[in-house]
């Protein structure tokens, strides 16, 4: 039988679950025994206070960004992002009947000043306060973390302006070492998931919010319509947090640990620091070894994209094509452009991610990368 990889919550989980189910009934925040248990756990995390009264569990990170924009977005509204940004957070904003402005970014994160000019162009239509989304720690699919320098300009930059920044931090616990974590300001609505440090199936998530904002989210409709979270899948989540280990040690504790660990490990063998990296760096792909996170962000050299023996197809379709014959799968940053229509301004990008492999299937991609590159370049 194939080894498991991963962590896989239903072993400390489900034998306990067992018993609760004839009584698990929803609660539309989380239920407070969680929360400040939670917090707990968070507080350890990332090192400062956590208030169990700040969060707010919703079913996955994607849904407390829709009801963040049902709450506080009317249609027609613009919405301020990186670019590039996270495609899947587009095509919500997109059916939200948003109008998307996308904001530059560099090594540093969000450029503050761009966004601020944007502001005074396009906020002032919106008919309510503008919402500004960033992924702020090991963005997706740049990688880049926004730098203390600007995080403080972006919120005094909201607090001047009343705009609401949306963070989605669905990374922050997966830093290849120290890693600042921030506290919730008045204006700033944290978004999180169990998903990227559990297990993909786990619909679950959270947010965090000041006391104002929190209050007027635990209004919304949908939530106490619907009684709130699945119970099923938030019992399971809480057994998986009390669990430990044989010493005392917290199981889920230590599996957080080992996640930027093996990662690294990944990277650092066979990923950013290989030899197949080196060799396609020599042939003009432009790339940097991230901090943390699931994702490596390719530049690559027009030269290269260009190399194709078929004249109808557009150059980053040749390469898209010849990844598919090696069975390397990619995602191709036009869908990351917050341009509408999109731009060809990322066309020369490419996002890998090292979230799903083991680390003998992350050396075979990055080797089949490699030749793919090779073959393209030994057609110059």
């Amino acid at each position: 039988m194939k080894k498991r990889w991963g962590f896989h919550p239903q072993d400390v989980a489900v034998p306990r679950l067992a018993d609760d189910l004839r009584t698990l009934y929803a609660q539309g925040t989380g239920g407070r025994r969680f929360r400040l248990r939670f917090a707990d756990f968070l507080r350890d995390q990332a090192g400062h206070a956590v208030d169990g009264e700040s969060l707010f569990m919703t079913n996955g990170s994607s849904q407390g960004l829709q009801m963040v924009l049902d709450l506080f977005t009317s249609e027609g509204d613009t919405i301020f992002v990186e670019n590039p940004t996270y495609f899947l957070a587009l095509a919500i904003f997109k059916g939200r009947g948003l109008n998307v402005v996308g904001v530059e970014t560099d090594e540093q994160g969000i450029n503050v000043e761009d966004l601020e000019a944007k502001l005074r162009v396009h906020g002032r239509l919106n008919k309510k306060p503008p919402v500004v989304y960033v992924i702020p720690t090991f963005s997706n699919p740049t990688g880049v973390t926004l730098s203390m320098e600007r995080r403080h300009r972006l919120l005094d930059l909201s607090r001047r302006t009343e705009a609401k920044i949306v963070a989605d931090e669905v990374y922050q616990f997966l830093a290849f070492g120290d890693q600042h974590r921030g506290s919730v300001d008045h204006n700033v609505i944290t978004l999180n998931s169990f998903s990227k440090i559990m297990a993909p199936g786990l619909r679950l998530g959270w947010l965090q919010a000041s006391e104002p904002l929190l209050k007027h989210i635990e209004e919304y409709g949908p939530i106490q319509s619907g009684g709130g979270l699945n119970p099923v899948v938030l019992q399971l989540v809480h057994h998986a947090l009390e669990a430990t280990d044989k010493r005392g040690q917290g199981v889920l504790a230590q599996h957080l640990a080992s996640l930027p660990t093996a990662s690294l490990t990944s990277l650092s063998s066979h990923g950013a620091d290989g030899a197949a990296a080196g060799e396609a760096r020599r042939r003009g792909v432009c790339f940097d070894r991230p901090s943390g996170g699931y994702f490596v962000w390719l530049r690559l050299p027009d030269l290269l994209l260009e190399a194709s023996d078929d004249a109808s197809l557009r150059p980053h379709e040749a390469f898209a094509r010849a990844c598919r014959d090696r069975g390397v799968a990619y995602q191709p940053g036009h869908r990351f452009t917050a341009a509408s229509p999109p731009s060809s301004a990322w066309e020369n990008y490419a996002r890998l991610s090292f979230a799903y492999y083991s680390p003998d299937e992350i050396a075979e991609g990055v080797r089949r990368l490699a030749s793919v590159i090779d073959d393209l370049a030994t057609r110059q």
